[in-house]
C-alpha cells in the first residue's frame, strides 16, 4: 500500500523544465544547418546549402579542407570515398587525403550521385526526377562559393577548419588560408562562428568566438567567448542555465529528433545544429510542455481514475470469493460429493478387514 500511495504522490513532486508557465517559455532554437539540409539532398552540396536557407535556418555549419594547392573546400570526411564517386574517376586514390588532392581534381568528382544511389535518409522515392538531375549534378564546393550564399542569403556560418596531411604544402597554416578567404568574400565577420581554441589572430578577433570545452563562466567571459558549442550530452541543465543567465549563447549539436529538439527549448538553448532542419522548422511548440496548472491536474486525474479501477477489480474479487464461501447450493453439493467419497472408502476398507478376521478365526 505504502508503494501505491508513492506512485500516486511522487509525480506531483517531479520538475521538469517543459512544465512552467506558457508566457515563461524561452524562445525556439534557431537553426544551424548540418552540413546543409542533408537530412534531404547531398550533403556540403550547393543545393543542400540552398535548400537550407529557403527552411529560414539561422545559418550553415561545415568542415572546411585544404587542398593541395591551397583552396579551402567542403568536406567532412577525411576521404572521398562515401560522397563521391572517386571509386569511377581515380579507381587509385580511393583512399587518399582528401588534401592530396588539387582543387581541379576535386571539381571532377560528382558529390550528389552517391545520395541518389544510397538513399541514406530514405527520401529518394519522393523526389522528383528534376530534383533527382539537380542531386546528380553537384559537385565540391569551395569555402568562398558557400560564404558567398550565406552573404546572399543573410545566414552565419558555422565553421570548423580540419588540418591537411603533413604532406600538403599548407599543413601549418590552413587557418590562416580560410582566414584570408574568409577577409577577402567582405561577409560581416560576426557572421562567421569560429572555434576561438584551434586558431587566434587579430584577423579572428571580431568573429563571434566560440568555446568548444566546458569553462566556468568567469573564464569564458575573460576570453571573450560569447558563444558554446557543445554536443547534446555533454551539458547539465544547471551548466546551460548558467550560460544563459550570463548571456552567452549556447549551441547544441546533432538534434534531430521532436522530443530532444523539445527539451532543449525548454531548456532554453539558443539554437541547435541539426540533419533536420526541414522538420524542425516546422514545429510550432515543444512536444512536453505543459503549464503547472494543466500538468497538476492531469497527474490528479490519472491518480483518480487508476485508483478507481484499483478499487472496483479489489470489488469484484472480494464479491467473487465471497460468493464461493457461502453459496448454500455450492456448500450442499460439496458435502454430498465429501460424504459419497467417505462411504466408497469405508466400503473398500471395511471388507479385507472382514476376510482378514475370518481368515485368523480359522
Amino acid at each position: 500500500m505504502a508503494i501505491l500511495v508513492g506512485l500516486y504522490v511522487i509525480p506531483l513532486f517531479i520538475e521538469s523544465p517543459c512544465v512552467r508557465p506558457a508566457d515563461s517559455l524561452p524562445s525556439k532554437p534557431r537553426l544551424f544547418a548540418h552540413r546543409g539540409a542533408s537530412g534531404v539532398a547531398p550533403e556540403n552540396t550547393l543545393v543542400a546549402f540552398q535548400l537550407a536557407a529557403n527552411q529560414s535556418v539561422y545559418g550553415f555549419e561545415s568542415d572546411v579542407r585544404i587542398s593541395l594547392d591551397g583552396i579551402p573546400f567542403i568536406l567532412h570526411d577525411k576521404t572521398l570515398r562515401r560522397t563521391t564517386n572517386i571509386e569511377e574517376v581515380y579507381p587509385d586514390r580511393v583512399d587518399d587525403d582528401a588534401s592530396t588532392f588539387t582543387f581541379d581534381e576535386l571539381r571532377k568528382l560528382n558529390a550528389g550521385s552517391w545520395f541518389l544511389e544510397e538513399d541514406p535518409m530514405d527520401v529518394v522515392g519522393s523526389l522528383t526526377d528534376k530534383t533527382k538531375e539537380i542531386y546528380n549534378n553537384q559537385t565540391i564546393m569551395s569555402l568562398e562559393e558557400l560564404i558567398d550564399l550565406a552573404n546572399l542569403t543573410g545566414k552565419n556560418i558555422f565553421i570548423d577548419v580540419q588540418i591537411p596531411v603533413k604532406e600538403n604544402p599548407y599543413y601549418h597554416t590552413a587557418y590562416k588560408k580560410a582566414v584570408d578567404v574568409i577577409l577577402n568574400t567582405g561577409i560581416l565577420p560576426k557572421q562567421i562562428w569560429w572555434f576561438s581554441k584551434v586558431y587566434h589572430s587579430a584577423y579572428t578577433t571580431n568573429f563571434t568566438q566560440t568555446g568548444t570545452s566546458y569553462l566556468p563562466v568567469e573564464d569564458l567571459i575573460k576570453l571573450h567567448i560569447s558563444n558554446f558549442n557543445a554536443r547534446y550530452d555533454t551539458l547539465s541543465e544547471v551548466e546551460i542555465l548558467q550560460y544563459r543567465e550570463s548571456n552567452i549563447t549556447t549551441n547544441v549539436y546533432l538534434v534531430n529528433s521532436y522530443w530532444l529538439f523539445s527539451l532543449y527549448w525548454c531548456l532554453g538553448v539558443q539554437s541547435v545544429t541539426t540533419d533536420e532542419c526541414h522538420v524542425l522548422n516546422k514545429i510550432e511548440k515543444p512536444l512536453w510542455h505543459l503549464t503547472p496548472g494543466t500538468y497538476l491536474m492531469t497527474w490528479v486525474s490519472v491518480d483518480i481514475i487508476s485508483a478507481i479501477i484499483i478499487i472496483t477489480i479489489l470489488i469484484v474479487q472480494w464479491v467473487r470469493l465471497l460468493g464461493t464461501r457461502f453459496n448454500p447450493e455450492t456448500i450442499s453439493l460439496h458435502s454430498q460429493q465429501t460424504m459419497t467419497i467417505l462411504t466408497d472408502q469405508y466400503h473398500s476398507t471395511s471388507r479385507p478387514m472382514k476376510e482378514n478376521l475370518l481368515f485368523t478365526a480359522d
